[in-house]
Protein backbone atom coordinates (compact mmCIF):
# COMPACT_ATOMS: atom_id res chain seq x y z
CA UNK A 1 0.00 0.00 0.00
CA UNK A 2 0.71 3.61 -0.39
CA UNK A 3 1.41 5.95 2.02
CA UNK A 4 -1.66 8.05 1.41
CA UNK A 5 -4.02 4.41 1.40
CA UNK A 6 -2.30 3.58 4.85
CA UNK A 7 -3.55 7.35 6.04
CA UNK A 8 -6.95 6.27 4.84
CA UNK A 9 -6.85 2.95 6.94
CA UNK A 10 -5.92 4.45 10.12
CA UNK A 11 -8.46 7.49 9.38
CA UNK A 12 -11.12 5.15 9.52
CA UNK A 13 -11.77 3.25 12.77
CA UNK A 14 -13.15 -0.31 12.75
CA UNK A 15 -14.77 -0.92 16.07
CA UNK A 16 -15.62 -4.60 17.34
CA UNK A 17 -18.38 -4.89 20.10
CA UNK A 18 -20.79 -2.99 21.93
CA UNK A 19 -19.16 -0.47 22.81
CA UNK A 20 -18.17 2.01 20.09
CA UNK A 21 -14.91 4.76 21.49
CA UNK A 22 -14.80 8.18 21.00
CA UNK A 23 -11.42 9.04 20.16
CA UNK A 24 -11.39 12.86 19.26
CA UNK A 25 -13.00 13.69 22.89
CA UNK A 26 -10.80 15.10 25.35
CA UNK A 27 -11.79 14.87 28.75
CA UNK A 28 -13.36 17.86 30.76
CA UNK A 29 -11.25 17.81 33.92
CA UNK A 30 -7.78 18.03 31.96
CA UNK A 31 -9.35 21.55 29.90
CA UNK A 32 -10.37 22.48 33.37
CA UNK A 33 -6.69 22.06 35.01
CA UNK A 34 -5.01 24.05 32.11
CA UNK A 35 -7.64 26.71 32.32
CA UNK A 36 -6.81 26.75 36.15
CA UNK A 37 -2.82 27.07 35.66
CA UNK A 38 -3.25 29.90 32.96
CA UNK A 39 -5.28 31.49 35.54
CA UNK A 40 -3.14 30.81 37.87
CA UNK A 41 0.16 31.97 35.80
CA UNK A 42 -1.75 35.90 34.69
CA UNK A 43 -2.53 36.61 38.35
CA UNK A 44 1.19 35.61 39.45
CA UNK A 45 3.64 35.93 36.90
CA UNK A 46 6.72 37.15 38.96
CA UNK A 47 6.13 34.56 40.98
CA UNK A 48 6.07 31.78 38.57
CA UNK A 49 9.10 32.99 36.70
CA UNK A 50 11.14 32.71 39.82
CA UNK A 51 9.64 29.06 40.25
CA UNK A 52 10.94 28.32 37.08
CA UNK A 53 14.07 29.92 37.22
CA UNK A 54 14.66 27.89 40.61
CA UNK A 55 13.67 24.68 38.50
CA UNK A 56 15.85 25.40 35.97
CA UNK A 57 18.59 25.95 38.44
CA UNK A 58 18.20 23.02 39.96
CA UNK A 59 17.96 20.63 36.42
CA UNK A 60 21.58 22.19 36.13
CA UNK A 61 22.78 21.39 38.89
CA UNK A 62 24.77 18.10 38.83
CA UNK A 63 24.43 16.08 42.35
CA UNK A 64 27.65 15.93 44.53
CA UNK A 65 26.91 12.72 45.86
CA UNK A 66 27.24 10.34 42.53
CA UNK A 67 29.73 12.38 40.84
CA UNK A 68 32.06 13.79 43.28
CA UNK A 69 35.11 12.17 44.84
CA UNK A 70 36.34 12.02 48.48
CA UNK A 71 39.21 12.93 49.72
CA UNK A 72 41.09 9.51 50.40
CA UNK A 73 40.25 8.75 46.45
CA UNK A 74 41.88 11.57 45.47
CA UNK A 75 45.06 11.33 47.46
CA UNK A 76 45.17 7.80 46.50
CA UNK A 77 44.97 8.67 42.78
CA UNK A 78 47.75 11.68 43.73
CA UNK A 79 50.10 9.33 44.99
CA UNK A 80 49.58 6.76 42.69
CA UNK A 81 50.32 9.48 39.75
CA UNK A 82 53.36 10.21 42.00
CA UNK A 83 54.68 6.72 42.00
CA UNK A 84 54.20 6.38 38.30
CA UNK A 85 56.10 9.57 37.75
CA UNK A 86 58.64 8.23 39.83
CA UNK A 87 59.13 4.48 38.22
CA UNK A 88 58.80 6.53 34.41
CA UNK A 89 61.46 8.74 35.70
CA UNK A 90 63.79 6.27 37.26
CA UNK A 91 63.10 4.02 34.05
CA UNK A 92 64.36 6.48 31.83
CA UNK A 93 67.60 7.25 33.89
CA UNK A 94 68.72 3.89 33.73
CA UNK A 95 67.57 3.98 30.31
CA UNK A 96 70.49 7.06 30.01
CA UNK A 97 72.85 4.87 32.13
CA UNK A 98 72.24 1.74 30.14
CA UNK A 99 73.50 4.10 26.56
CA UNK A 100 76.11 5.35 28.34
CA UNK A 101 77.55 1.98 29.44
CA UNK A 102 77.40 0.94 25.55
CA UNK A 103 78.97 3.63 24.62
CA UNK A 104 81.93 3.05 26.72
CA UNK A 105 81.79 -0.62 26.06
CA UNK A 106 82.23 -0.23 22.09
CA UNK A 107 84.99 2.60 23.10
CA UNK A 108 86.91 0.03 25.20
CA UNK A 109 86.26 -3.00 22.44
CA UNK A 110 87.88 -1.05 20.08
CA UNK A 111 90.84 0.16 22.29
CA UNK A 112 91.50 -3.16 22.90
CA UNK A 113 91.50 -4.00 19.02
CA UNK A 114 93.62 -1.47 18.56
CA UNK A 115 95.91 -2.88 21.27
CA UNK A 116 95.59 -6.38 19.87
CA UNK A 117 96.81 -5.40 16.72
CA UNK A 118 100.01 -3.37 18.10
CA UNK A 119 100.41 -6.34 20.03
CA UNK A 120 100.56 -8.57 16.78
CA UNK A 121 102.63 -6.09 15.01
CA UNK A 122 105.40 -5.80 17.76
CA UNK A 123 105.48 -9.68 18.05
CA UNK A 124 105.69 -10.24 14.30
CA UNK A 125 108.72 -7.62 14.11
CA UNK A 126 110.46 -9.14 17.49
CA UNK A 127 110.10 -12.49 15.79
CA UNK A 128 111.81 -11.12 12.56
CA UNK A 129 114.50 -9.33 14.64
CA UNK A 130 115.62 -12.66 15.90
CA UNK A 131 117.77 -15.10 14.33
CA UNK A 132 117.18 -18.27 15.29
CA UNK A 133 120.37 -19.54 12.83
CA UNK A 134 122.80 -17.00 14.53
CA UNK A 135 121.62 -17.96 18.16
CA UNK A 136 122.69 -21.44 16.95
CA UNK A 137 125.95 -20.89 16.18
CA UNK A 138 126.93 -18.35 18.81
CA UNK A 139 125.69 -21.05 21.29
CA UNK A 140 127.32 -24.14 19.55
CA UNK A 141 130.43 -21.89 17.64
CA UNK A 142 131.61 -19.83 20.91
CA UNK A 143 130.04 -20.98 24.36
CA UNK A 144 130.46 -24.18 23.37
CA UNK A 145 127.13 -26.21 24.25
CA UNK A 146 125.71 -29.46 22.83
CA UNK A 147 122.33 -30.82 22.51
CA UNK A 148 121.67 -33.15 25.76
CA UNK A 149 121.55 -36.79 25.63
CA UNK A 150 118.61 -38.79 26.61
CA UNK A 151 119.55 -39.70 30.27
CA UNK A 152 120.00 -35.93 30.90
CA UNK A 153 116.85 -35.17 30.05
CA UNK A 154 114.64 -34.52 33.31
CA UNK A 155 110.76 -34.48 32.59
CA UNK A 156 108.46 -32.50 34.78
CA UNK A 157 104.57 -32.96 34.49
CA UNK A 158 103.10 -30.32 36.28
CA UNK A 159 99.56 -29.41 37.16
CA UNK A 160 97.30 -27.75 34.68
CA UNK A 161 97.11 -24.15 36.31
CA UNK A 162 99.52 -23.11 33.60
CA UNK A 163 102.53 -21.84 35.66
CA UNK A 164 104.95 -23.70 38.01
CA UNK A 165 105.75 -21.92 41.39
CA UNK A 166 109.40 -20.79 41.69
CA UNK A 167 110.27 -22.14 45.26
CA UNK A 168 109.07 -26.38 44.47
CA UNK A 169 111.29 -28.65 44.84
CA UNK A 170 112.56 -30.63 41.81
CA UNK A 171 111.06 -34.15 41.37
CA UNK A 172 113.57 -37.11 42.62
CA UNK A 173 115.35 -38.42 38.85
CA UNK A 174 114.64 -42.26 38.45
CA UNK A 175 117.39 -43.55 37.67
CA UNK A 176 117.92 -46.47 35.82
CA UNK A 177 120.49 -49.38 36.04
CA UNK A 178 122.47 -48.06 32.50
CA UNK A 179 122.88 -44.77 34.82
CA UNK A 180 124.18 -46.47 37.94
CA UNK A 181 126.88 -47.81 35.43
CA UNK A 182 127.83 -45.16 33.85
CA UNK A 183 128.81 -42.56 35.84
Amino acid sequence: MDARGDRQYKNSVYVTGSTARNLSAVPKRREEEYQESVTRRQQRPDRDRGEQRKKQKKARRVPAVGRGIDFFSMAFLIIAMGITLFVCLDYLKMQSQLLQLDKQNVSLASQVSTLTDKNNAVLDAMTEAIDLDEIYRVAVGELGMVFPNNNQVITYEGNDTGYVRQFEDIPAIKQSIIDKILP
